[in-house]
């Protein structure tokens, strides 16, 4: 039997990707979230979070984060849905390896910038009980709509306003 040649990077940067174990950290924070109800044909909906790590620069770990949004039922079989994001700002690993130590590496990691997000969805609900499909709903959809410059990943910006227009069934 021959032996494994090593494990290499590849040049283009597709690949498996390889996480290194950090020697420790510690997360420690706050959430709340709130939901109301103010009539049977509306939903309100909040929640925030803050966030505190040992270690600074720790990736995909936003000091503060905050939702909001709403879902509202209206003419019999209409429903909007709609919800806002905010993603303060947070460091994310550059380069394949992703490495980042405790002590050592974090520094490195590069600073994405806080987003704010909005999106929401139109729909239309119906049944049609001789095909023997309840709970279907028609819809279009849209996210980004602010059309925010955001990033998850440094170097790879996330798509600009998106729509979809689809059809969900149940049987």
């Amino acid at each position: 039997m021959l032996p494994l040649p090593p494990a290499a990077s590849p040049p283009n940067g597709y690949g498996p990707q390889r996480f290194r174990n950090i020697d420790g950290y510690l997360n420690y924070g706050i959430e709340a979230s709130v939901m109301w109800t103010p009539i049977e044909a509306l939903s309100l909906f909040a929640g925030a979070t803050w966030l505190h790590t040992s270690v600074e620069k720790l990736p995909y770990s936003p000091e503060w984060s905050a939702s909001a949004g709403l879902t509202w039922r209206f003419l019999k079989n209409f429903k909007l849905s709609a919800d806002f994001v905010y993603m303060g700002k947070m460091a994310a690993a550059d380069g394949f390896e992703r490495t980042f130590y405790a002590e050592r590496d974090s520094a490195n990691n590069v600073m994405l910038p806080s987003t704010v997000l909005l999106n929401a969805k139109l729909s239309y609900n119906f049944e049609l009980p001789s095909l023997k499909l309840r709970q279907c709903e028609i819809f279009i959809a849209g996210e980004n709509l602010t059309d925010r410059r955001y990033y998850y990943q440094p170097g790879y910006p996330m798509p600009g306003v998106g729509a979809m227009i689809g059809l969900q069934t149940g049987f």
